[in-house]
């Protein structure tokens, strides 16, 4: 245990700042150089300045530290079996999206003309359709439709007149 030079706070002996204070705990090392009969002292500190912590944080050395060579990982990524669907990874996989690559399935697969899009590259792909207004001009299915109750209604007269003469 070191006893820190500004507070007295007692700090573990491996310790470079007091944990309640956060004055450095130990002294810039001199080393003195002997040359003709004169005596220099040189500072051995670093030419870079340390980081000082803030007073009331403690400073946790690490267990282990990581190498500096390994890349950071963000999050975890889950790597689909092969031939597996990317969004039903108990499903085999029938295609592969033209736009991002996926492997998908039958269930997710999207046709678009000659192209087979993946759920989500087909609502950002392809443009939602339009429904596209009836023709304009003759409707002759409803002209066909009242010529015959016309028709059917004049043979109806005309029978009931020829009934009723008899």
């Amino acid at each position: 245990m070191v006893n820190c030079p500004s507070c007295g706070a007692k700090n573990p002996s491996d310790a470079s700042y007091c944990k309640e204070c956060g004055a450095p705990l130990t002294e810039k090392e001199t080393l003195t150089l002997r040359t003709t009969g004169q005596e220099t002292t040189v500072s051995t500190t670093p030419t870079t300045p340390t980081a000082k912590p803030v007073p009331g944080v403690r400073i946790v050395k690490p267990v282990t530290t990581a190498p500096t060579t390994q890349p950071a990982i963000a999050a975890p990524t889950r790597i689909p079996s092969i031939g597996s669907c990317f969004y039903h990874p108990n499903l085999l996989a029938s295609f592969i999206c033209s736009r991002c690559g996926r492997q998908i399935c039958r269930d997710c697969a999207k046709p678009h003309g000659d192209m087979i899009f993946c759920p989500q590259c087909y609502t950002t792909a392809v443009p939602p359709a339009t429904p596209t207004p009836p023709p304009s001009g003759v409707n002759w299915g409803l002209i066909a439709v009242a010529i015959s109750v016309v028709a059917a209604a004049a043979i109806g007269f005309v029978a009931w007149w020829l009934t009723a003469l008899a």
